[in-house]
């Protein structure tokens, strides 16, 4: 009896350690700097901020990179275990569960070309005249979706990244390209334009991104332990020295 008894703990501890060395499947989509690859590896503010994470709770996981519609396809599938750094919205909440505490907050901003005489003072009715260029699948905010349901911005161009957008501003095949302002602002470095793309102010909306888990795939525990952790690094100013670490020298 003893030995079956023996037997059995032992089978569960082997158990509940393959269980807790299996490593989780993150994807997410390229946008430089938050997620990007370089030389096989997958980098970024979000990347390195959720790998440190899940390092000090000691729980493997994996970083793929896809365009974001199939990103979020393979969550709704659950081929995947969890997507980052993403926006918080109902549709998403349905086939997603996300972590309370946000990874980092992106500003969604308006970029025009720079002689371009195109202004904003915070009202998009403003711009209703001219041509958009947005990420397929993407968000920006509250302010963004009412425009879009109330008809004010109708002139859309969507693309799978952001880079071609920049390409198409750059060939005045839009007007103005909107996005987060870490991931243009660095896309625009890398392409030499700093001098021929600005930025409009104000910027449309802060917006808090997160990462969310495929439902029923991912324990509440894991879950749990991964807010507390992000609290953790938050205070101790691990995620604000990431973040100067990939754009403090960024002017746009």
């Amino acid at each position: 009896m003893l030995k079956t008894f023996l037997g059995i703990l032992i089978f569960l501890f082997c158990h509940i350690q393959i269980v807790q060395a299996k490593a989780l499947k993150l994807v997410s989509l390229e946008q430089r700097p938050i997620i990007y690859t370089e030389n096989g590896v997958v980098k970024g503010i979000a990347t390195d901020i959720v790998r440190e994470a899940f390092k000090r709770m000691h729980q493997p996981v994996t970083f793929e990179v896809y365009p974001f519609s199939r990103s979020l396809s393979m969550m709704r599938a659950k081929q995947a275990d969890g997507l980052f750094a993403i926006v918080k919205t109902p549709e998403r909440e349905m086939f997603m569960d996300y972590t309370s505490e946000p990874l980092i907050e992106q500003k969604a901003v308006l970029f025009v070309r720079e002689k371009s005489h195109i202004t904003f003072q915070g009202d998009l009715k403003q711009l209703s005249q001219y041509s958009f260029g947005i990420l397929r699948g993407a968000t920006y905010g509250a302010l963004w979706k009412e425009a879009i349901q109330h008809g004010y911005i109708h002139q859309i161009e969507e693309v799978t990244n952001y880079r071609q957008n920049i390409h198409k501003l750059l060939n005045h095949r839009i007007d103005i390209l909107i996005g987060p302002y870490y991931t243009i602002a660095d896309l625009i470095g890398h392409s030499g334009a700093t001098e021929t793309i600005t930025a409009l102010s104000p910027a449309i909306e802060s917006v808090p991104t997160y990462l969310a888990f495929a439902k029923d795939r991912v324990p509440l525990l894991i879950r749990q332990r991964f807010d507390q952790t992000i609290k953790e690094l938050k205070v101790e100013g691990f995620i604000q020295n990431t973040i100067f670490a990939y754009v403090g020298h960024i002017k746009i």
